[in-house]
């Protein structure tokens, strides 16, 4: 498995990953360009998510050892 350090890096930047490109996609489809704050909320917005998840692993799912 990955350490803890690690993995807290591995779910923002797989958060901030997917929040750009599902925003970048949204964009795409409605056929609207967005103003860079915008896609900096989604990075930061889903960074946060990231680490709201890594943080729920770490409390209530990860007690198992590899």
């Amino acid at each position: 498995m990955v350490n803890s350090k690690g993995g807290f890096v591995l779910w923002i930047l797989l958060g901030a990953i997917g929040g750009a490109i599902g925003l970048l996609a949204l964009s795409k489809g409605m056929e609207q360009e967005f103003p860079m704050v915008v896609y900096l909320g989604f990075i930061v917005g889903w960074s946060v998510v990231g680490f709201g998840l890594f943080r729920a692993g770490k409390l209530f799912g990860s007690s198992s050892r590899s």
